[in-house]
C-alpha cells in the first residue's frame, strides 16, 4: 500500500493585532502610552527631583509595591494601581517615596516628571 500523503503544515498563529488606541477623550502621555491613571507627561524615570506628574501605565500586575512605599500617592485594586490625585499637593515633598516605587516596579508601570 502506499504511504498516506503527509498532512499539510499548521498554519503559522496570525500576528496580534496592535493595541487599540486609547478611547476618544482618554489620556496619552508624551510618549504615547494610555494613561490609566494620574496625570501624564513626558516620563524623566531613572533621574532624581522634585516630582511633579505621576502615572500609571497599562500592564500593572497589582504586586502592592507601590502601595507599600508610598500609600499616599497609589491605592491598589484587583486590577491596577491609581495615583491618588488628591495627594498632589504632597508630592513634592513625597519625590524620593514616589521615585522609589517607580524603580521598583517589576514591570515599570509607574512613570512620573520632574520638576524642571
Amino acid at each position: 500500500p502506499k504511504p498516506a500523503p503527509a498532512a499539510a503544515p499548521a498554519a503559522a498563529p496570525a500576528a496580534a493585532p496592535p493595541a487599540p488606541a486609547p478611547a476618544g477623550g482618554a489620556q496619552v502621555d508624551a510618549d504615547g502610552n494610555a494613561v490609566e491613571s494620574g496625570i501624564g507627561g513626558k516620563a524623566d524615570n531613572g533621574k532624581t527631583g522634585t516630582v511633579e506628574k505621576v502615572w500609571i501605565i497599562p500592564g500593572c500586575i497589582v504586586c502592592d509595591l507601590c502601595e507599600d512605599t508610598v500609600s499616599d500617592v497609589f491605592h491598589v485594586t484587583e486590577t491596577t494601581s491609581v495615583v491618588q490625585l488628591d495627594s498632589r499637593p504632597r508630592w513634592a515633598e513625597l519625590s524620593d517615596k514616589i521615585i522609589e516605587a517607580a524603580q521598583g516596579c517589576p514591570v515599570n508601570v509607574i512613570k512620573y516628571e520632574l520638576k524642571k
